[in-house]
């Protein structure tokens, strides 16, 4: 996977009104703030989904050159992979499902070399006990090259969940309750 900074875009498909970064930010950090204030300059609805740019914690934020770390850990993976034909064919159809949907794509070599900002996103597979038979494809955003990694770089902004206690009441407050689960949400982000 790949990123530049002028595809730095973030999808949701959630909808949001125009008072609402306004309606929640004034409980937020100073960070949380201007992270609010990033997305609602930036939000922008393309194609059935928002856009976001990343939230960079400095504007002109350098990466060092982390694809030689990447080649290393793809070629450990690709030995992974060589080793366990079950492994590698569970691997292929996940990353050609990624790539069918519009989650990821190849992006031509001359755009690649024409970026200011640039940073290679490592991945490998998991396998969860509970779930046998299905692998996931794990992006490293956390992959740490020369003491920097994506997600130092970007701010996380504010924790948007619902506490839980809530949700327990909320439930309790209508005769039907209707929960969902988001099917390969992060392949989206």
């Amino acid at each position: 996977m790949f990123l530049s900074d002028e595809s730095d875009v973030l999808v949701d498909s959630v909808e949001v009104d125009e008072n609402t970064f306004d309606n929640i930010a004034s409980s937020l950090s100073r960070e949380d703030r201007r992270t609010y204030s990033l997305m609602s300059q930036s939000i922008e609805f393309v194609d059935g989904h928002y856009q976001l740019s990343l939230p960079w914690r400095h504007d002109f934020q350098v990466l060092p050159n982390n694809l030689k770390t990447v080649e290393k850990r793809l070629m450990g993976l690709r030995c992974r992979l060589l080793k366990d034909p079950e492994i590698r064919e569970k691997y292929v159809e996940q990353m050609r499902i990624m790539i069918e949907k519009g989650y990821a794509e190849k992006v031509p070599e001359g755009e690649i070399q024409t970026r200011r900002r640039t940073w290679y996103i490592p991945h490998h597979g998991v396998v969860n006990d509970k779930k046998p038979g299905k692998l996931r494809v794990i992006f490293d955003y956390a992959a740490v090259h020369q003491g920097v990694s994506l997600n130092q770089v970007l701010m996380q902004g504010p924790d948007l969940n619902n506490r839980l206690d809530g949700v327990l009441l909320r439930f309790r407050k209508e005769s039907i309750a209707l929960v969902a689960d988001v099917e390969a949400m992060f392949y989206q982000i």
